[in-house]
């Protein structure tokens, strides 16, 4: 009886202990800082060449952690969308989408459309 005890305890401590956690990969705090955004944040300016209107608001915005390779790597995602807002002209431009990962190892800007 004392056998099984000393297995089954030796078991139990070996399978809790041995968990490796994944190293972390935060964004940069500054970069975060700058870049969270939340939806329905917006910007409104005069473009310099066309002396139109435009703006650019917050469609979607994420930030997650994902486990690869053994890291957990934050992951902050923006969609925003660009829109002429001239009077009398009201006409969608263009979508962007804007991804940092943990601590600058990629950072992506695409032009949806």
């Amino acid at each position: 009886m004392r056998t099984c005890f000393v297995i089954i305890a030796a078991f139990t401590l070996t399978f809790f202990a041995c968990k490796k956690q994944p190293a972390k990969a935060p964004v940069n705090g500054s970069l975060k800082a700058a870049f969270s955004y939340k939806i329905g944040t917006y910007w409104v300016y005069k473009d310099s060449i066309s002396g139109g209107w435009d703006s650019f608001y917050v469609t979607r915005s994420d930030d997650t952690w994902n486990v690869n390779d053994g890291y957990s790597i934050e992951s902050i995602e923006v969609d925003i969308a660009e829109q002429n807002i001239t009077p009398g002209t009201t006409s969608k431009i263009r979508d962007w989408g804007f991804s940092y990962e943990g601590n600058g190892f990629s950072i992506a800007v695409s032009r949806c459309s």
